[in-house]
């Protein structure tokens, strides 16, 4: 099979794979945008209506940032994939990698690169469902862990000199902005 009909071949078995799934099942996790507009161009270019698909993505980045502090240095899928049991079989897998991988593919039609490509894409989406598992865990069992807190709801943990303390800054911070208030 040539270059450009793997290419076909591929969003032909999308668009199948679209038009077999059952609508009532799941919902699908996805890491910022690529995928609303992957999935965009994909059903522009076959004609595809996948709006049903599009609503049952749930975007982790959002369910992440600000919200869930994990040990690690960034929120990228790589050291959040790490942390919770994923890994890659390339030692150098990104999404730049994944751009050179495919670049080479389209250029060369060597299948290797396409099996590199697709095995990035398969370790991602087991590092995303390890991630929305993990998340999961923590909203579970979140009221019976101490380190665990929800800004909406967060647990008062302070003993009774930590609550005597913070009244007495509570009570400064208050005159202090009635005395700016007042003129001179």
């Amino acid at each position: 099979m040539d270059r450009q009909c793997a290419i076909h071949a591929s969003a032909s078995d999308f668009e199948q794979a679209l038009l077999d799934l059952p609508l009532s099942e799941g919902m699908f996790r996805a890491r910022g945008s690529y995928e609303p507009r992957a999935i965009d161009g994909l059903a522009q270019k076959y004609q595809t209506d996948c709006a049903a698909l599009k609503n049952r993505l749930v975007n982790l980045n959002a369910c992440v940032y600000g919200k869930v502090y994990f040990p690690t240095r960034s929120n990228n899928l790589k050291e959040l994939g790490k942390l919770v049991g994923a890994s890659w079989t390339a030692p150098d897998a990104s999404g730049l990698q994944s751009l050179v991988w495919r670049h080479h593919w389209e250029e060369t039609g060597e299948s290797q690169y396409r099996e590199m490509l697709v095995t990035y894409n398969r370790e991602d989406c087991e590092a995303l469902w390890l991630l929305a598992e993990e998340l999961s865990k923590i909203i579970a069992s979140a009221d019976a862990h101490v380190n665990i807190d929800f800004a909406d709801r967060p647990k008062q943990r302070a003993t009774e000199l930590g609550n005597e303390i913070h009244e007495e800054f509570q009570s400064i911070i208050s005159n202090s902005r009635l005395g700016s208030e007042s003129p001179m």
